[in-house]
C-alpha cells in the first residue's frame, strides 16, 4: 500500500491516511492502532485527504476519476 495523503486531527489523537488501493485509515495516534478502514465502493484510487477543519467527524477526499 502506498500512502498518498495523511491529515493529523486539530487535537493531534488521530490521523487519517488515504492510498491508491482505494482505501481510507483512521488511526489512533497514541495507541499506533487502525480505528476503522473504508474503501471506495468504486475501487477509485484516493490522492489526498483531510479532516474538515471545522468538524473532525468528516474527512474529505479527492479521487482518481474511474470515468473515461
Amino acid at each position: 500500500m502506498l500512502c498518498t495523503g495523511f491529515d493529523w486531527s486539530v487535537s493531534n489523537d488521530l490521523m487519517v491516511t488515504c492510498s491508491f488501493d482505494s482505501t481510507l485509515c483512521l488511526w489512533d495516534v497514541g495507541s499506533g492502532k487502525c480505528l476503522r478502514v473504508v474503501k471506495d465502493q468504486m475501487g477509485a484510487e484516493m490522492l489526498s485527504c483531510v479532516f474538515q477543519p471545522a468538524n473532525n467527524n468528516m474527512v474529505i477526499v479527492s479521487l482518481v476519476s474511474l470515468l473515461t
